[in-house]
């Protein structure tokens, strides 16, 4: 029965509207068969159809698009902010030995500055999970802090983790505040703790670890600097992307790339992971340092 119905309803698909294409009618979507099937891997999970055909101009950003970095990326960056921290505002040796979890942290979590908390909510507020330093927050402790459990998106007191570039950052701030948190000679306060008679909120924690952050990633350049001092550590290198941007070049598409990376920067990472001299060759334009409120101003001019 179920596969009659499903034999039924290949029948009243419309090609037509874009939902599937007169070649793929035939199939059974009940038993595909050996020769119709596709590795997970190679699938491309897409919101809505749209037809290739009429694409003129494909796009790509490059970190964690075209350029994907290995976990030992991520761990770099939580070494350079935990070096940052004690060598230029006063942290102690200590925090030194705080060893790096890749299992922790994940995306777009919020990090409440008044409170320490590390948010998971969905698109209205609503709190879903709540952590505060390793400690997983039940309904009720939620609620006590956040009416509700619900919590608005504020400027000032909420940071959102939106990129895979703030793991690194969301682990080192949960690991800070539960390092000092469980020691004994810390007195812990709403805000914050107090320890060797010095207050330190959540907040003062938080904007240490943004300026280590932009030191690595704009003043000193040590995260990108280190990583391609050793790209076959940082930077996965595949040989589907040359045959990609060939392809796509081969039916007469141009391509762009565009980054807020610099240009020497965008420069040895595309030359690594195509294995040429100038990814140039690839017959695309490069934007670089792109500040993301000009991208359609960009493209406008280019095309």
């Amino acid at each position: 029965m179920a596969s009659a119905g499903v034999t039924e309803m290949n029948k009243k698909i419309d090609a037509s509207e874009g939902y599937g294409s007169e070649e793929n009618m035939s199939i059974n979507l009940a038993s595909p068969g050996p020769d119709n099937f596709i590795p997970a891997k190679d699938k491309i999970f897409v919101n809505r159809n749209l037809n290739l055909s009429k694409i003129t101009c494909y796009g790509f950003d490059m970190d964690y698009t075209l350029c994907e970095y290995y976990p030992e990326f991520d761990e770099l960056a939580f070494t350079l902010a935990k070096r940052f921290i004690v060598d230029n505002l006063g942290y102690p040796e200590e925090v030194l030995d705080i060893e790096y979890n890749p299992q922790f942290p994940v995306r777009c979590l919020w990090f409440d500055r008044n409170t320490g908390n590390l948010l998971k909510v969905d698109q209205f507020g609503k709190i879903l999970d709540c952590c505060h330093g390793f400690r997983i927050l039940k309904s009720e402790e939620i609620k006590s802090i956040y009416p509700g459990k619900i919590q608005r998106k504020d400027d000032k007191r909420i940071f959102v983790m939106n990129t895979v570039f703030n793991l690194a950052e969301t682990y080192l701030v949960a690991a800070l505040i539960n390092h000092f948190e469980c020691k004994e000679d810390t007195v812990c306060t709403a805000t914050g703790w107090v320890r060797d008679g010095q207050e330190v909120t959540f907040a003062k924690v938080f904007k240490d670890l943004r300026a280590a952050i932009d030191d690595m990633h704009v003043t000193s350049l040590l995260l990108k600097k280190t990583c391609l001092a050793n790209l076959t550590k940082y930077v996965k290198k595949g040989d589907r992307l040359p045959v990609m941007l060939a392809r796509i070049k081969s039916g007469g598409r141009k391509t762009f790339l565009l980054t807020n990376s610099d240009w020497w920067y965008t420069r040895q990472i595309m030359n690594f992971l195509l294995g040429k001299e100038d990814q140039k060759d690839q017959g695309g334009y490069t934007c670089v340092s792109v500040v993301h409120n000009c991208v359609f101003r960009l493209l406008d001019v280019l095309f």
